[in-house]
């Protein structure tokens, strides 16, 4: 007999986030999470799916498999030669760093041992190196006593992170035999490394702006990999690092042309322009070229995504070869992948909707993504999209017995008109709706614009 969800629910569902597709499109690796009964700790792992190619893409994929044995593992990403699969993993001092192994299996090894930890990475296009994000504390503690924090700037405090005090993030390359170097320097964040094409240069989102404590500007820079060989620079030398986004108020994602010539980044152009919001309300897509004012490729029928928190890391903007840039992108409560030509125009909507995307990924060929799917009536599994075609398949099903026993609420979707508008409406009725009876009716109220109900 079914039964409601009740507070067991957080102990017996899990949470299936992050995939990555191998550039062959052969393997997704992804993060299974749980909450642990006893302590209430979060554990995760990562898990591999293997899926049929060539003759033998009509079979069926593989079943999931646990790839890893730690107990905070996450953020999955194959190499780019496929030799390889990089995470994440908390060290003995409970930061969390990148560790990499083998894609045949075996042991993992540890590569950064950073001290502020590691809040994302990318591989170079030569599988040989990673640009690394980890906090740079300029005045580090010399011992483990309590310290008092002096806040000499106004954002000392980040939500999601706690207090900061005088940390920065910057940008390290790990080579992997020979360690780690810091490629930005300066009184700055830097975040969302995206790798040239040729594994030459890097650009990334950084705010360095004057007024950069009391706005929500960021822009983007390009920096030069291999300026740095020397070692570490003098304090107060600088990066080297130009600004491409000169015309942008701020920015949330990135990608560069198969050339390397041109960057296409979600941005917005001022303040007013989104409402007083930047792009977290509504962003566009730009085509960047040194020397040129920013060009808008896509409309605001939809809102491409963004992150909102440090460590969530925005998506990478992928530019193909015949002249498209696919992207992720919020519209009337539903994530899709979207397809739009470099010059501009109509919109092509790639899947089918249906619920929330949190992360996407595809491979080299542009014939399959995989995405991690939310609908009303799960907490969400990983899902393969026929790029092609838009056809779905579910990949996992790691909470289908949970829902089968306990049925959630139903969704509807209603709207109405008010001065001209259409307001779009959500309400969720009891699984075991018999419409002769009354029920009650509870209200969930939210701020926003950021936050928006899916479906």
């Amino acid at each position: 007999m079914p039964h409601p969800i009740g507070p067991d629910y957080l102990f017996e569902v899990k949470t299936v986030s992050d995939p990555d597709l191998s550039h062959d499109g052969r393997r997704i690796a992804f993060a299974v999470s749980r909450v642990d009964r006893d302590t209430a700790e979060v554990h995760s792992r990562i898990s591999v799916v293997d899926l049929p190619v060539g003759h033998a893409e009509t079979k069926s994929p593989g079943q999931p498999f646990e790839f890893t044995q730690g107990n905070a593992d996450d953020m999955p990403r194959w190499s780019p030669d496929g030799a390889q699969l990089a995470f994440r993993r908390p060290d003995a001092q409970g930061m969390r760093q990148v560790w990499v192994m083998a894609s045949s299996g075996g042991e993992s090894r540890q590569i950064t041992s950073l001290v502020g930890g590691v809040l994302e990475f990318a591989w170079a296009p030569d599988s040989s190196r990673l640009a690394v994000v980890s906090d740079v504390d300029p005045n580090p503690p010399k011992n483990a006593t309590p310290r008092t924090t002096v806040a000499r700037r106004i954002r000392y405090h980040e939500d999601g992170v706690g207090i900061r005090g005088e940390k920065r993030r910057h940008i390290f390359i790990v080579d992997l035999d020979k360690g780690a170097r810091q490629i930005t320097a300066g009184d700055f964040d830097n975040n969302t490394p995206v790798w040239s094409p040729d594994g030459t240069r890097i650009a990334f989102i950084s705010a360095r702006s004057e007024d950069r404590d009391i706005a929500a500007g960021t822009e983007v820079y390009v920096a030069q990999v291999d300026r740095s060989e020397r070692g570490s620079r003098a304090e107060g030398e600088g990066d080297g690092a130009v600004l491409w986004s000169a015309g942008l108020f701020n920015i949330g994602g990135i990608g560069w042309s198969p050339d390397g010539t041109k960057l296409v980044v979600i941005g917005s152009e001022s303040r007013t322009r989104s409402g007083g919001f930047s792009l977290y309300s509504q962003g566009w897509l730009y085509v960047l070229q040194p020397g040129a004012r920013p060009r808008q490729i896509s409309d605001d029928s939809v809102r491409p995504v963004v992150s909102l928190f440090a460590g969530i890391p925005n998506q990478e903007l992928v530019w193909t070869g015949d002249g498209r840039v696919f992207f992720l992108a919020d519209g009337r409560g539903e994530s899709d992948i979207y397809a739009v030509a470099e010059t501009g125009g109509d919109l092509q909507r790639i899947t089918k909707g249906g619920g929330q995307i949190t992360r996407w990924s595809i491979d080299a060929s542009l014939r399959r993504a995989a995405v991690a799917f939310v609908p009303p009536a799960s907490v969400g599994e990983i899902c393969l999209i026929d790029v092609p075609g838009g056809q779905q398949s579910w990949l996992t099903a790691y909470n289908d017995s949970y829902f089968a026993d306990h049925p959630p609420a139903l969704l509807e979707k209603f709207k109405f008109s008010r001065a001209g508008f259409d307001i779009e409406c959500r309400v969720w009725l009891p699984p075991f709706l018999d419409r002769s009876k009354k029920y009650p009716l509870l209200l969930e109220i939210h701020g926003g614009p950021q936050g928006v109900f899916y479906d």
